[in-house]
């Protein structure tokens, strides 16, 4: 605030003070006269103007004379003492005025505390690859054989293949007893072939009777063929060979033994297939393709593998295409055999039953089934059992 004082050309600039009686006046008053020197400079009390409009009564107390009393001779005017409690209370300005009260200096703002960050939640771990199973190959295996034994389908082999290039070589015809082969993930283990009991799996063994039966293909005419069926309690018949041919009259033949299987005039039918060298298990399904069946045996059926010929070379021929199609059925089938090479048979396949060629006047009575003529007109059979033991083995009982 700017104030000029009463009469006088210089401006004082500073805050509005006024002056305070020791003794606790009324500090709204200005000092009486008689009183003390004013002790403290309050600068919150009246402007200049007040202080310069009460200076008659202040004079006397500064100068020590009454307020009735005149000026003493010698005595300095109004206007000097003024002039000296002007330049007075600028002396006293910065000691006696109070210093304004400096806010405490407030703490240093802490910055609020950091939340802790969260934990990283790690990712699931990716579930670890599958592990390829593998199998441990079997005398007389083929690929193939092992896909249908592990995979179900036969046609995978050459992912077998595929997987075990190293092991294998370059032929996938040629695989040794004892190489252990990795399977694709979705492969298995065949649970091991139950230990065989006797001959066979069958529940058969040599006694007493037999039943006479027979067995023809497309070489016999229709006529023959009637003729081999006529009063027999079981019959075979051929259905296919390899992996592509199917013999031109089994359809029409099945279904009439069929009929008589139903009817129960025939106790069992028996479809054959004549093994080629080579893929067991790919000769076999071509076989269930043209019986049609593909799943459990119905009662009345049977099935057989005809080894002779050229595929005598390779036992594994026989077991590869008898896995497959005990794989499918959950039924071994008949081995047709000349008796020469009945225990290589019986060595490739224990479980399967035998269907021994043995023509003489005397079948052998060791074997289920056994062939003792090829004429005349059509082969002539013999299961050596009672009719008991043939629906057992049709599966009746």
């Amino acid at each position: 605030m700017a104030v000029r004082l009463s009469g006088k050309n210089d401006v004082l600039r500073r805050p509005s003070l006024r002056v305070l009686s020791g003794g606790g006046g009324d500090p709204e008053n200005p000092v009486e006269a008689g009183g003390p020197v004013p002790e403290t400079i309050d600068p919150i009390g009246k402007s200049l103007d007040q202080l310069d409009s009460s200076l008659p009564q202040l004079a006397p107390v500064l100068t020590g004379r009454k307020p009735d009393q005149g000026r003493p001779s010698g005595a300095p005017s109004d206007s000097v003492l003024w002039s000296e409690l002007h330049q007075l209370l600028a002396r006293l300005e910065p000691a006696a005025a109070p210093a304004k009260a400096q806010p405490s200096p407030k703490p240093p703002a802490q910055a609020p505390a950091k939340p802790s960050p969260a934990p990283i939640k790690s990712s699931p771990k990716p579930p670890a690859p599958k592990a390829n199973p593998t199998y441990t190959v079997q005398p007389g295996d083929s690929l193939s054989a092992i896909a249908q034994k592990t995979l179900g389908d036969a046609n995978r082999w050459p992912e077998i293949f595929a997987l075990n290039r190293g092991v294998i070589g370059a032929n996938p015809n040629v695989i040794h007893p004892g190489q252990v082969l990795r399977l694709p993930v979705d492969g298995s283990a065949p649970a091991p072939s139950p230990a065989p009991s006797g001959n066979s799996s069958e529940p058969w063994s040599p006694g007493a009777g037999a039943l006479n039966g027979a067995d023809s293909s497309s070489w016999q005419s229709e006529a023959a063929f009637e003729q081999s069926i006529q009063g027999e309690q079981w019959t075979a018949i051929k259905a296919a060979q390899g992996t592509g041919y199917t013999d031109p009259t089994f359809q029409s033949r099945w279904n009439l033994l069929g009929q008589k299987v139903a009817s129960g005039s025939m106790k069992l039918r028996v479809a054959y297939d004549f093994l080629d060298p080579g893929d067991g298990a790919t000769q076999a399904k071509h076989f269930l393709d043209v019986v049609g069946i593909h799943g459990k045996l119905p009662a009345g059926t049977r099935l057989a593998l005809d080894w002779e010929g050229p595929a005598l070379n390779d036992p594994g021929t026989l077991r590869n295409a008898a896995n497959y199609i005990h794989q499918v059925t959950g039924t071994w089938p008949l081995i047709y055999v000349s008796a020469s090479q009945m225990s290589a048979a019986q060595k490739a396949v224990p479980q399967a039953p035998i269907w021994e060629a043995a023509w003489g006047p005397a079948p052998d009575r060791n074997v289920p089934f056994v062939q003792f003529s090829d004429g005349p007109t059509y082969d002539h059979d013999v299961f050596n059992g009672s009719t008991a033991a043939l629906d057992k083995f049709a599966g009746w009982a």
